[in-house]
């Protein structure tokens, strides 16, 4: 596609770079994962239990890395979650791998 829009995705999970291509590429988007340096990024991730606050970190520092750079300007995709077993009182959550 000539004006195919570019998603930087901030993650080291290949599948899931895999699968956002899969759901992306045919709506005219190119997802490629975020690189610093030729590696994925290391994230500081706030000790919280709430997804949205640790995406919104995870957004933040890639901003921030890619800031004056050629990367400069691109959307960044971040994608976390949790496993949340109700009759364990949400655990392991947000700590779960």
């Amino acid at each position: 596609m000539p004006n195919e829009l570019k998603i930087l995705f901030a993650t080291s999970n290949k599948n899931k770079i895999k699968e956002a291509r899969v759901v992306l590429q045919p709506l005219g988007y190119s997802v490629q994962q975020l690189l610093i340096n030729g590696t994925p990024p290391d994230f500081i991730e706030p000790q919280t239990e709430d997804i949205g606050i640790i995406s919104k970190s995870k957004v933040r520092q890639s901003l921030e890395m890619i800031s004056g750079t050629e990367l400069s300007g691109f959307s960044i995709l971040v994608e976390d979650s949790g496993l949340f077993i109700n009759n364990l009182g949400d655990f392991p959550g947000v700590y779960s791998l």
